[in-house]
């Protein structure tokens, strides 16, 4: 039973469980890419200015479906001519069936789950 192990979970990601379980209590593949969006949102916090959180495409690892958002800076490089570029800090993927969120280590080239201890 999903509930039944010792984890911490947000409000919101309690209603993703609540919006998955379909009548016969069996979970269904329910996330939408703007519940994926809003996890990260409630991971990271408040954005600074400059900072943005998007979601990129959506990728299939060992026959798991994750939505891919990309956590970024954008710096102004030329204030006249307004060149500039971007600076990513995380890749993030969220299961598309269960809210799982990982970040990738792009260093290993794995998923590293995330639990967000501070959200209740």
């Amino acid at each position: 039973m999903l509930l039944s192990h010792n984890i911490n979970i947000n409000k919101h990601q309690l209603n993703i469980y609540h919006s998955l379980l379909s009548s016969s209590g069996k979970i269904t593949n329910a996330i939408t890419q703007e519940d994926a969006l809003h996890s990260i949102y409630n991971l990271v916090g408040p954005l600074k200015d400059g900072y943005y959180i998007n979601y990129d495409h959506l990728e299939t690892l060992n026959d798991k479906k994750y939505y891919v958002i990309q956590y970024y800076e954008v710096v102004l490089d030329n204030t006249e001519t307004g060149e500039g570029h971007t600076v990513t800090y995380d890749w993030f993927y969220v299961d598309k069936r269960t809210g799982e969120i990982y970040r990738l280590d792009i260093i290993k080239n794995v998923l590293i789950k995330i639990i967000d201890k501070n959200k209740k």
